[in-house]
């Protein structure tokens, strides 16, 4: 059966158009890195060339990536993979590892990139929060993790807290971070009214963060993953519309013909957990079953064959985030 998957969710209202992020694309650089640079130069690179981006003391691998760089940390080509940015012409990267070494001793490294923020958080307040992704696949390495976020303080992190705080925003646990495509990680943040500081990285003790491993090494036979990261965004955004549950009406018509106008039952929702959207025909027979959350009735039915035109009845039930169940139900007339 074809499935359109498709995201419905609604966008909270951004209250100012003001990028708390400075260098959000990593676009302003201080200098260039050269050939002649020592090796700490180059390690964490973050320091030394990016502006108003850092790293914290004893990180490992916080690199920045720029056209202008020596061949090691370039763009595209450089020495932990192939990739132009995903806005502008710069990003930014670091390194997490976890493990036994070839000689059995417990190794264990993070990198992490801070900035100041343009203006400190105002409490109470929502922020949503925006930033893309891409696991570099250093020398073919196939290693990846679960946990890449953000970590909002009211002062530059240590190690000691970043290995002993969640993020205040992370990746979906147990979801391997492997793509060889720039993905996007979105969430939102409640405001304490302390913090000036944004920290991206892996956060949390050892075990918030699953590791995946097939084949290569990349440092002395120790396992570790490289992560690209470019255009970081936070901005204020209206509170209520982000924590207020919606629920749009099912359309009464789809005319699946494939001109790209209502070929498919769109449902508009936001902050639901679950939604199973049900369609029967006239006699009460279950056509299909689909997950709402990620996917749209396109007239397929659950063998993948065109349904007829003619009158259909559908049910939507779902639990909200705050585990209320919701149900709404509509004739659905097909026209092809």
């Amino acid at each position: 059966m074809r499935i359109f998957i498709i995201f419905t969710i609604l966008i909270p209202c951004i209250l100012n158009s003001q990028n708390l992020v400075p260098n959000h694309s990593f676009e302003q650089n201080d200098s260039c890195f050269s050939s002649t640079a020592s090796n700490n130069l180059f390690l964490n690179s973050i320091d030394y060339y990016c502006s108003d981006w850092f790293t914290i003391n004893d990180t490992v691998y916080a690199q920045y990536f720029n056209p202008c760089n020596f061949n090691y940390l370039s763009v595209p080509n450089n020495y932990v993979g192939n990739s132009f940015a995903y806005d502008g012409d710069s990003y930014a990267g670091y390194t997490f590892f976890q493990g036994d070494d070839i000689n059995g001793n417990k190794l264990a490294g993070r990198g992490f990139v801070s900035a100041k923020l343009s203006n400190s958080l105002v409490a109470d307040s929502a922020y949503c929060f925006s930033m893309y992704y891409k696991n570099s696949h250093v020398n073919n390495n196939d290693y990846w993790i679960d946990n890449i976020g953000v970590l909002f303080t009211s002062d530059t992190l240590n190690q000691l807290v970043a290995r002993n705080t969640l993020p205040s925003i992370r990746s979906e646990k147990g979801v391997p971070l492997n793509s060889f495509d720039w993905s996007q990680i979105t969430g939102y943040y409640i405001a304490n009214g302390t913090e000036e500081f944004i920290n991206i990285g892996t956060f949390g003790v050892d075990n918030e963060t699953q590791s995946y491993f097939s084949g290569h090494d990349y440092i002395s036979d120790l396992p570790a993953a490289h992560y690209f990261i470019d255009k970081i965004e936070l901005y204020k955004c209206n509170k209520d519309s982000l924590l207020n549950v919606s629920f749009g009406e099912i359309p009464n018509v789809i005319t699946p013909n494939h001109d790209n106008k209502n070929d498919e039952l769109l449902i508009s929702f936001h902050n639901f957990n679950s939604l199973k959207v049900s369609v029967y025909n006239r006699w009460g027979n279950l056509v299909v079953s689909l997950d709402g959350l990620s996917q749209s009735w396109d007239g397929l039915d659950q063998y993948g064959k065109d349904v007829t035109e003619g009158v259909y009845y559908v049910i939507v039930e779902g639990v909200d985030k705050y585990g209320n169940e919701h149900k709404r139900s509509q004739s659905v007339h097909v026209i092809r």
